[in-house]
């Protein structure tokens, strides 16, 4: 199985402008992130030199426009449970144009997100049957336990994801909706809110979904497999929910001319594939 794209958000607090550098905190480790996932710490330190030689900073998770590159990393480093960042801003319009609309979001006293783009290879995620277990293997492995949100955890008493080994942080972005709201600006030294959905063409979009359609089903599939060694199935809820996302992907690709594998065919064929895949999670 390939490494696979992920894309978390982290809520923006407070900050104050110098200059044309942001200061801020890029991931929040060791608690519950809105998709119920759990980054470990370390699990970015292996990527970070690669990040620093080029990683960047876009406009909207825009990573196929040069001229969308608002910013360039020049700090990055895991302090305790924070990936601490700061990033220079380019010269061009956009870039300061960004700048200014994250100053006067946050002047006014309003919510920003940072959004990280990194992959995750196979070996890269740990299921845990609950909270309890993830925080038993974090003990065993000689973690600092006060990096974690211990009282949240042990009120998790289903299946819970944990990244520990990030394959390759490739930037941040700045987005409306935070997905971790733990994380904050320490001192923001200038940037721009960008809306990352609303701002990307229909080709990134898909891209964008199919990474998240694509951790769901290996998601539900882990789901699966722990709720039938434990002589259980999956819930009626929870089955309806993925019969309902098969049926929506069918939906959008009803009609659509034989794909030809190049360009946006090629995701209209991996979204029916993906639809086609989610079949074998409900029940006769």
């Amino acid at each position: 199985m390939e490494a696979i794209v992920v894309k978390k958000s982290f809520e923006l607090k407070g900050g104050n402008v110098e200059g044309n550098t942001l200061h801020g905190v890029a991931a929040v480790m060791g608690n519950i992130d809105r998709s119920g996932d759990v980054i470990f710490p370390g699990a970015f330190k292996a990527a970070l030199p690669q990040f620093l030689k080029e990683g960047f900073v876009p406009i909207g998770h825009d990573w196929y426009d040069f001229s969308k590159v608002a910013a360039y990393p020049t700090f990055a480093k895991e302090q305790g449970a924070e990936l601490v960042v700061t990033a220079d801003f380019h010269s061009v319009q956009a870039a300061q144009d960004m700048k200014q609309i994250i100053v006067e979001r946050i002047e006014a006293g309003k919510s920003v997100g940072l959004s990280v783009g990194f992959s995750v290879a196979p070996d890269g995620w740990i299921w845990f049957s609950n909270g309890e277990a993830l925080l038993t293997d974090v003990k065993e492995r000689g973690f600092d336990v006060n990096l974690f949100d211990v009282k949240s955890l042990k009120k998790i008493v289903e299946p819970i994801r944990a990244i520990v080994s990030v394959q390759e942080l490739y930037e941040f972005s700045i987005v409306a909706v935070p997905m971790n709201p733990k994380a904050q600006i320490s001192a923001v030294k200038d940037f721009r809110n960008d809306n990352s959905r609303a701002g990307l063409s229909f080709c990134e979009h898909l891209d964008f979904a199919l990474a998240a359609v694509e951790e769901v089903v290996i998601r539900s599939e882990n789901y699966k497999s722990m709720k039938e060694s434990d002589g259980r199935s999956m819930s009626d809820e929870r089955v309806l929910q993925l019969q309902k996302l098969q049926e929506r992907i069918s939906k959008l690709i009803e009609g659509a001319p034989k794909p030809n594998r190049n360009g946006l065919a090629a995701r209209r064929l991996a979204l029916s594939t993906l639809g086609s895949h989610l079949t074998v999670h409900g029940r006769s």
